[in-house]
Formats: structure tokens, C-alpha cells, sequence
């Protein structure tokens, strides 16, 4: 399986989407970078006051559900 995005064929067959051991994917790498993602700024633009992220039994935040959202997201 493959798909076709700006110029280039991108596979995303098992093969291609199994990491090494101690490997990242790129989206956990630029998450844990001091400079990656800024939660509290997602947070105030995305969710309705009083919401926040669910966030897993060891306290991180993992996704924003759609009940916490604003009516514009």
C-alpha cells in the first residue's frame, strides 16, 4: 500500500511503519524536543473553558475529545 503526496510515493504498508526497538516515530521525537509542541496554547485554542486533555492513568496528556471542544473546533 502506498499513497501519493507531493511528488513522491509514501508506503504505509506493515514494513514501513515498524520502528526499531529503540526507535522513535517522528511525531514522538518533535513531542519530547524542547521546542515541540506547545500544549497549553492547543489547549486554550481548542477546548471549551474548564476542558483540557484526556490524559492517560500516569498523567499525560494525550488527546483532546470532541465534548471538550469549542463549537468552532
Amino acid at each position: 500500500m502506498r499513497s501519493w503526496v507531493r511528488g513522491q510515493w509514501i508506503p504505509f504498508d506493515a514494513n514501513a511503519l515498524v520502528l526499531k526497538e529503540d526507535q522513535e516515530c517522528e511525531f514522538s521525537q518533535r513531542r519530547n524536543r524542547a521546542d515541540g509542541f506547545d500544549e497549553e496554547a492547543i489547549a486554550q485554542l481548542l477546548c471549551a473553558p474548564s476542558q483540557d486533555f484526556a490524559q492517560t492513568a500516569i498523567g499525560r496528556r494525550v488527546r483532546i475529545m470532541r465534548t471538550s471542544m469549542t463549537t468552532l473546533t
